[in-house]
């Protein structure tokens, strides 16, 4: 992942911007893509663009409904909890990746567009003192790390790195 520890946001004022910067990024580079690129070539994972944005919006909804309502993400996926309990991130992110195999580039377009606003209302509607928490006690992730610092890698961070792949993608395919 990108390092932003030099300006890392350090509110929430910050870190909403911060997400909708990078976020503002992905769009732009994933719907700057025709649908043929969005399933034709494929980085050295096996991913394509469709895969990358799909990821995303997945995790976007399912740490939404976690943040929002403490609703578990083997609870709001699906997912089989031995593969949540086992920690494979890769295990993790193939059983989601199988979730979105048969979905048309304008289907996943439609979830991520739907999925952002609701996250971004949910953390725009939380206190300082709530990000300044630990990561754990949301359930966002196991540390002690403040939830804001979690957050900005996890959405902000995040959004960078799929976009950085899909924008590799693209210039392949031209």
């Amino acid at each position: 992942m990108t390092d932003i520890s030099a300006n890392a946001p350090t509110n929430k004022t910050e870190l909403l911007a911060f997400i909708q910067a990078q976020w503002n990024g992905f769009v732009s580079a994933s719907d700057a893509l025709p649908d043929d690129i969005w399933l034709g070539p494929v980085d050295v994972a096996g991913w394509n663009v469709r895969d990358h944005v799909a990821h995303v919006g997945i995790w976007l909804r399912a740490e939404t409904e976690l943040l929002a309502a403490g609703t578990p993400i083997p609870e709001s996926t699906g997912m089989p909890e031995t593969i949540w309990n086992g920690g494979d991130t890769d295990a993790i992110n193939a059983w989601f990746r199988q979730s979105i195999v048969r979905l048309s580039p304008a289907e996943v377009r439609n979830e991520r567009d739907r999925v952002f606003p609701e996250l971004f209302a949910v953390v725009a509607g939380m206190s300082e003192e709530a990000l300044a928490r630990p990561a754990r006690e949301s359930g966002l992730e196991a540390s002690d790390r403040p939830l804001l610092q979690v957050m900005s890698e996890n959405y902000g961070l995040h959004f960078d790195d799929h976009r950085a792949q899909i924008e590799q993608l693209g210039n392949a395919a031209a």
